[in-house]
């Protein structure tokens, strides 16, 4: 059965793959109702008066392809649910913490690194959480997006942790939050989907106000997108990476506390 499976979904994509226009350029052939010399060259051509966004990037990922891109972020909203779930807190979890050795610093987890490295992390997390968020807003603009500015607020976070230790930030820095802002995000993205059909037209399709171009408010939905996006994948990173430090933890308390126990005297080696 696995055979014929593998088998006809070759002959179909190969079946697919005679129906596409060649690659690179295909002069005078119509394509989506316009007779135009490339793809690449349409896209450069229609994308910024269409969408109102200077980045085509962002044109094409959020205007052209916004279904596509949605499922990325679907992909990465299932790995961080199947992280929290495997490594949620376990009982004596905190305790792990304390006596757990150098898992996140210096010497003991809670404890963090030097005060060289805490001073320098403090002095550089505003900045990076500062242009992770310029990456984010003017990712319709500019190279970046959503993507890239949740991977630098969530870098920027993570050096954190790594200077002072998950204890230091233990109550600024919570599981609870981290889904809610992830779930927040991946939302967001969905809502702003949705309003579109709401308005009758396909879903995702971008229906807000454009703006003027080039300026921070324009775009329409995309910067939307890109907000949503920043959120779902910073929360999403640091999720991960908070299930993974205090399973981490849990099993160095755990390995601790194991320890082989001595047989009461004048009874033997009996068990």
């Amino acid at each position: 059965m696995l055979a014929l499976v593998v088998a006809l979904t070759i002959f179909l994509v190969a079946a697919a793959l005679q129906a596409f226009p060649p690659f690179g350029d295909f002069p005078q052939r119509q394509w989506l109702g316009f007779h135009t010399e490339s793809i690449g060259t349409d896209f450069n051509v229609r994308a910024a008066s269409e969408s109102g966004n200077r980045n085509i990037v962002a044109a094409v990922m959020w205007d052209y392809r916004g279904f596509d891109t949605l499922g990325e972020a679907t992909v990465l909203f299932t790995a961080v649910c199947a992280a929290a779930a495997l490594f949620r807190n376990r009982e004596g979890v905190k305790s792990s913490r304390k006596q757990a050795g150098n898992l996140v610093g210096d010497s003991k987890m809670g404890h963090g690194m030097t005060v060289i490295v805490k001073v320098v992390a403090r002095i550089l997390c505003p900045i990076a959480l500062l242009f992770g968020v310029y990456v984010v807003a003017h990712g319709h603009l500019t190279p970046g997006g959503g993507f890239a500015g949740g991977v630098i607020v969530a870098s920027a976070v993570i050096m954190l942790i790594l200077a002072y230790g998950i204890d230091g930030l233990r109550s600024r820095i919570t599981s609870h939050r981290l889904e809610a802002m992830d779930a927040f995000g991946s939302f967001l993205l969905v809502v702003v989907g949705i309003a579109s059909l709401l308005a009758g037209v396909g879903f995702m399709t971008n229906i807000f106000p454009k703006g003027g171009f080039g300026t921070l408010f324009s775009g329409g939905a995309v910067p939307l997108y890109n907000l949503g996006t920043g959120l779902h994948v910073a929360a999403g990173l640091l999720t991960v990476v908070l299930a993974f430090i205090l399973a981490g933890g849990d099993q160095a308390y755990r390995s601790t506390r194991q320890k082989p126990v001595a047989p009461e005297a004048g009874r033997g080696s009996e068990c």
